[in-house]
């Protein structure tokens, strides 16, 4: 056996190896983005399975927060993060296109810190129902503040940075329809406090429908289209 043929069985296959991480690393990332892309989705199924063990609670009247104290409510609070997880991603992938200018990068860092308050809504829950308000229900309900109001910021800083592509003439409209849509819906909500309405779970619920389709319409426009190229790319390799 000559030396060439010994040095070709006990080295390894700089060809086969750089393959196999090359295709392990584009599962990951499409793996990756097919959550960024359904993470609207699997919030909505992830809140109806809690919403439905929890007996004598009202969608209309009740917070998606206070799901978190029924008998799945543990399931709630993993939804919080994972969502928050997702919305983050959403945020990091948008960078090629809000690099443009310095508003829209600070309206990707908006997008960013609210998929991280999701996370600390998980962290620190809404107070128990007839409960005293602790430190951790004060921190829940200022985080939920600074949602509601930083995500129709986010879209009127990225709106003019999202405008690419073949669909950059709705993508740009409909991202400050969101935006203005979520300040009226805000407007709503400071009028239903001062009549004291127990409509707060519907108000919140169409405030999170309207930013629920808006990360569906993006994720699926600016990620999609990456996701379809690495499965291609997978079935070469």
């Amino acid at each position: 056996m000559t030396t060439a043929e010994i040095a070709a069985r006990i080295l390894p296959r700089p060809t086969l190896n750089g393959r196999a991480t090359r295709v392990s690393g584009l599962v990951l990332v499409s793996v990756r983005d097919l959550l960024i892309v359904c993470a609207p989705v699997l919030f909505q199924l992830a809140m109806v399975l809690a919403q439905s063990s929890q007996p004598g609670y009202n969608p209309l009247r009740d917070t998606i927060s206070s799901m978190v104290w029924g008998p799945q409510g543990w399931l709630q609070t993993v939804n919080f993060f994972f969502f928050g997880a997702l919305l983050m991603g959403l945020a990091w992938q948008l960078r090629p296109w809000l690099a443009r200018s310095t508003w829209a990068r600070v309206g990707g860092l908006l997008l960013l810190l609210v998929g991280a308050e999701f996370i600390v809504l998980g962290v620190c829950p809404t107070a128990s129902p007839g409960g005293a308000k602790d430190a951790a229900a004060v921190i829940h309900g200022l985080t939920v503040y600074f949602i509601v109001f930083s995500f129709p910021a986010a879209c009127f800083l990225m709106a003019k940075a999202l405008r690419v592509g073949k669909l950059s003439e709705f993508i740009f409209p409909y991202t400050i329809v969101t935006g203005v849509f979520g300040m009226g819906l805000i407007v709503l909500g400071l009028f239903l406090m001062v009549r004291e309405a127990h409509w707060f779970g519907m108000l919140e619920r169409v405030l999170l429908l309207n930013g629920f389709i808006w990360i569906e319409v993006v994720a699926v426009y600016f990620v999609g289209d990456g996701f379809v190229k690495r499965l291609r790319a997978l079935k070469s390799a």
